[in-house]
Order: structure tokens, then C-alpha cells, then sequence
């Protein structure tokens, strides 16, 4: 009877195992089948569906890169048909992401034709160093030191001004010696310093004009985006705040900066970025998650809700939204 017990105790571990693992080929058959459904659509030009189809599939197969950069330039193509620059931008940085762990991009069985759109689609959305990981790994990084631009504003102003204040000062000693022997009476030598006085006085108005220095916004906008892919989120932040205080930015470079804001977590800057952008148009709604977790992160939990209520149509309910959600709809009261 023993021996009966023990040999079935042994069976069910084993149907127990082999049920967890036909449970996980199952999973990610249903992922890779989801890849191939999104990937007809897109081709049958039904964009809608290929896109949600792909985020679904993109989501299952994180951890098998070369079927999820495959799902990224198929879904940042579909974006792009769709209108949504921001998100085919979004799908785009994730390749770029995924290339940096591991380069498959170079071998996907993609075609010439697609592998040409996201080629192109990717260099005009993308910064140069970013586009150039497609090309050579995560070469890129190592071409452009952070540091460089921070050190060529400061150095170059205050030298300039103690070079021009202090070479007219030798000048009046210089004249006096050369001058008070002609003369034997000391009344002529107090009128020399009057005249030489406006020599000392030519120099300064030169100096504010270096000053006033602009703000490349598209330069700053990459370097950005290049430290939030390397996480470096504190340095993201500043640059964040530099741009969100030039007057003159169009609508779209304020998106940038709030979904670049949000990413770096500055949920202060997130909120004016979006303030200053005005109102979002129908395929900017996703935007509205956004601001409503910066809302919700800044203390404004009655307007996070209404920004909240109003995104969820527009966006996927993944299980970073769903937390977001019972935060936000358990504070606004």
C-alpha cells in the first residue's frame, strides 16, 4: 500500500510540473501568435488593431529581443500611419534600448522595403547618436562627452572681463613719468591725469555683449533623452528645467519636455511642460496619463482624477496604470 502512495505522490508532481511548463510554451506561444496577428494587420492597413495587437505582443516578449524589437519598428510604423509622432518616437528609443543589451536589429528578417520606412522613420525622430546604435551597437555613447558643452559658457567670460579691466590701468603711470620732466611747474601734471582719464574708460563698454547666450533647444532636447536612456536621471532633470524656462517653444517641443519630465520623475516640471503645450488634440489624449500622474505626485488629486477619466479610453490598463488609478481615484475625494 506503501509502495502504491509513494508511486502516486510521483505522478502528481510530475503532471504538476509538466502542466507548469506546457502553461509557460502556452504563454509565449500566445505572445508570438499575437506578433504574427499584429504584424498582418499592419499590413492589411488596419492600423488600429496591429497596434494594439503589438503592444500585447511587445509586452509578452520582453525577454526574447529579437521578437521584441521585431513588435517596436512594426508598432512605431504603425504610430507613424496613425499620427502619433510621440509614441511611434516611444516604440522607436525601445529598439534603440533593446540594441544596446544585445544587437539584433541588423539580422531581423524585416525586408528591405519596412527595414527602409523604419530606417527613416527612426533618423528623423530620433538624435544622431541615437540613430547610430542601429548602425554600430552602443558605440554612440562614447563619441560625446556629457561634460563638454557645460564647460565652454562659464570659463571663456570671466577671463575676457578681468583682461580688459586691468590692461588700461598700467597705462596712467605710464604717462606720467614721461611727461612731468618737460613741464617743471606741478601744474601742468594734474591736468595729465584728466586727459588720460577717458583712456581707462573705453574698454567697458565691450564687455556685457557676450553675455546673452541662447538656448539650442533640439541639442539640449537629445542630450535629454540620450541621459534618460543611460538613466541618468538627476543631470535629465536640469536640462529639463533649462528648457522649460526659454519663452519661445512650439507645441510639440513642450510635449517632448513634459514626456521627457515624466520620465526623469520631475513631476513639477512635468505639470508646467503641459501647461504651457494648452490643449491636447485627439491623438495627444495618452498624454493626459501622463499629467495626471504628475498632478497626483504634486498634490492636485481632483484635477489628476478628471485627467485620469479622461485618458483611460486612450491607453492600455497595464499594471502600472491600474496602481496609478487606485492611488488616484482612492485620494481625490
Amino acid at each position: 500500500m506503501r509502495i502504491f502512495y509513494g508511486r502516486t505522490a510521483v505522478l502528481a508532481l510530475l503532471l504538476w510540473l509538466t502542466a507548469g511548463t506546457l502553461s509557460a510554451q502556452s504563454d509565449a506561444q500566445f505572445y508570438l501568435n499575437m506578433l504574427d496577428r499584429g504584424i498582418a494587420s499592419a499590413a492589411a492597413g488596419q492600423n488600429p488593431e496591429a497596434a494594439r495587437e503589438l503592444r500585447i505582443a511587445a509586452f509578452g516578449l520582453l525577454d526574447a529581443l529579437p521578437q521584441f524589437v521585431t513588435a517596436q519598428v512594426h508598432l512605431a510604423l504603425v504610430y507613424e500611419r496613425l499620427g502619433q509622432e510621440a509614441d511611434a518616437r516611444a516604440a522607436a528609443l525601445r529598439v534603440i534600448a533593446a540594441e544596446r543589451v544585445a544587437s539584433h536589429y541588423a539580422t531581423l528578417p524585416l525586408g528591405a522595403e519596412l527595414r527602409t520606412r523604419f530606417d527613416a522613420l527612426a533618423q528623423r525622430l530620433l538624435a544622431a547618436e541615437q540613430f547610430a546604435v542601429l548602425r554600430g551597437g552602443a558605440r554612440p555613447q562614447t563619441q560625446t562627452p556629457a561634460p563638454a558643452p557645460q564647460r565652454q559658457t562659464p570659463v571663456p567670460a570671466p577671463q575676457t572681463q578681468t583682461q580688459t579691466q586691468r590692461q588700461p590701468e598700467p597705462t596712467p603711470p605710464a604717462t606720467q613719468p614721461q611727461r612731468q620732466p618737460q613741464t617743471t611747474t606741478p601744474a601742468p601734471s594734474t591736468s595729465e591725469p584728466m586727459t588720460s582719464a577717458p583712456a581707462t574708460s573705453r574698454p567697458v563698454p565691450p564687455t556685457p555683449a557676450p553675455q546673452p547666450r541662447a538656448v539650442d533647444v533640439r541639442t539640449r532636447l537629445a542630450e535629454g533623452e540620450r541621459l534618460l536612456g543611460r538613466n541618468e536621471l538627476t543631470e535629465a532633470r536640469a536640462i529639463y528645467r533649462e528648457l522649460i524656462a526659454v519663452s519661445s517653444l512650439d507645441h510639440a517641443t513642450l510635449l517632448r519636455i513634459a514626456e521627457g519630465a515624466y520620465r526623469a520623475r520631475d513631476f513639477e516640471t512635468t505639470v508646467r511642460a503641459f501647461g504651457r503645450a494648452g490643449t491636447l488634440r485627439a491623438q495627444e489624449q495618452p498624454y493626459r496619463y501622463y499629467l495626471a500622474v504628475a498632478l497626483y505626485e504634486t498634490g492636485n488629486y481632483a484635477a489628476a482624477k478628471r485627467e485620469l477619466t479622461a485618458a483611460l479610453p486612450h491607453i492600455e490598463v497595464t499594471p502600472d496604470v491600474a496602481r496609478y488609478k487606485a492611488k488616484i481615484e482612492g485620494s481625490a475625494r
